[in-house]
């Protein structure tokens, strides 16, 4: 009797979430073909780590994860200095306005985000209503920069706001916002600080700002996902898969790749014609 294909969905993008979070990976695109076999996986690191180690990290990390084998050839490493990555993906504050009514004792805290997109400057905005109390106001500052931060990635992919502390160090106020990033499959937790130079409101836009910044540039830009419904075929199950040898890596390339074959439409026309080429073996 035959074994049974059980499989299990992946997307490019939880892909491309769980490399982000390997040590030294500062961005990561994954390349797949028209069935989602994985062709390419494209890593920008700093120069803390080896190339080796990253490339060895991304291989265990898809095996562990997902139970996918992947040719090391496929992983293409560029490392740069820390400072010279392109800082156009993070936000920046470029408006903070409050408005408030006496009579219910409302107030609204509207917020306006920055970042260069393409040569140009895009603003993003938000509000958030909240009563008139200290621990309401800056709870609205912090929610509202979520929301307009929400708005520059992908819809699976958002921040919440956890929870927002203003405390003393030595003769300095610093606001702490507790910011949730939740991606497919994953749930993370960040911390964001700032010091009250001027307002505590503005501070508490910087410090969510400072949480929100460390995951942006590996998340995927809103509008940015052309490949949509394009899922990967994971093994339930697999035996005798372990990582290819020098001396077996030519046979392995041809082998590795279809780990994460779809079912996309593309692939539906050419499957009956290419199974066996189509899935990750069976046996």
């Amino acid at each position: 009797m035959g074994a049974v294909d059980v499989r299990k969905k992946v997307t490019v993008e939880e892909i491309e979430s769980l490399l982000a979070c390997l040590p030294g990976v500062q961005r990561v695109r994954v390349v797949v073909n028209d069935w989602g076999a994985i062709e390419e996986v494209h890593v920008l690191t700093g120069l803390g780590r080896s190339p080796k180690q990253i490339v060895r990290d991304i291989l265990s990390a898809l095996k562990a994860q997902w139970n996918i084998t992947l040719d090391r050839k496929k992983v293409s490493v560029a490392q740069v200095q820390v400072g010279d990555l392109h800082l156009s993906v993070r936000l920046i504050l470029a408006g903070l306005e409050i408005v408030t009514d006496q009579l219910s004792r409302q107030a609204q805290v509207s917020v306006k985000l920055q970042k260069v997109e393409d040569d140009r400057t895009v603003t993003y905005s938000a509000k958030s209503e909240a009563e008139m109390h200290e621990t309401g106001m800056l709870l609205a500052a912090a929610k509202a920069c979520v929301k307009a931060a929400n708005l520059t990635i992908e819809p699976d992919n958002f921040f919440t706001v956890e929870d927002v502390v203003s405390t003393r160090i030595r003769d300095k106020t610093v606001i702490l916002v507790l910011v949730s990033l939740i991606t497919p499959g994953r749930h993370e937790d960040l911390l964001g600080a700032a010091l009250v130079r001027h307002e505590p409101l503005e501070a508490t836009v910087r410090a969510a700002l400072d949480a929100i910044n460390r995951r942006l540039e590996s998340l995927p830009p809103r509008g940015s996902l052309f490949r949509a419904g394009r899922m990967i075929d994971v093994p339930e199950d697999e035996t005798g898969t372990e990582e290819p040898d020098e001396a077996e890596e030519e046979q392995a390339e041809m082998e590795d790749g279809k780990a994460g074959v779809a079912e996309s439409p593309a692939g539906e026309k050419r499957k009956e014609g290419a199974k066996e080429e189509a899935s990750i073996k069976e046996r």
